[in-house]
């Protein structure tokens, strides 16, 4: 099924037309029957009106937003420690460095993006990890990290990327 892109002047057209009111912050879903109703999102995540759904810091969760995410394409970097997903760009062999956590309880989403050498990740204070020098050799790599505490990254997952 191919999707066909509707200005918003269409979409509004098409909408009063058929009596849609839409209230601000709903989306429209449909059902078995194909008839769509307003919701609202449910549990942590909320939408605006302009579309950008935002899952707050709260239980365990972290900004996942824009604001959360970060894109490292400089050699010899520094990856944030707050922001939540960070993704890697390379334009050759290059290297970045992930300090220690700064808080108990926060999780680090490593993904690399674009391919243009292999990328060496040094962490500082890594638990279960005889060196602390992660290898991205591949696009679409990936290293998932957890801080228990303020001290020390926790591996809790990943695909593809090696530690030496």
């Amino acid at each position: 099924m191919s999707q066909v892109p509707f200005t918003e002047e269409e979409v509004k057209s098409f909408s009063s037309g058929l009596g849609v009111q839409v209230p601000d912050g709903c989306i429209i879903v449909g059902n078995s029957s194909g008839a769509g109703a307003c919701v609202a999102l449910s549990g942590h995540a909320t939408i605006s009106n302009a579309g950008v759904i935002t899952i707050p810091s709260a239980n365990g969760l972290s900004d996942v937003t824009s604001a959360g995410m970060e894109t490292s394409s400089t050699n010899a970097g520094a990856i944030s420690v707050t922001k939540q997903i960070t993704l890697i760009t390379s334009a050759g062999a290059e290297s970045r460095t992930l300090a220690a956590p700064a808080a108990a309880g926060q999780r680090k989403l490593i993904f690399f993006k674009t391919d243009g050498g292999d990328v060496t990740l040094a962490g500082t204070n890594i638990y279960g990890q005889t060196s602390a020098t992660a290898t991205f050799n591949d696009a679409g790599d990936v290293l998932e990290l957890f801080s228990f505490d303020a001290v020390k990254w926790s591996v809790i997952g990943g695909s593809g990327v090696a530690f030496a």
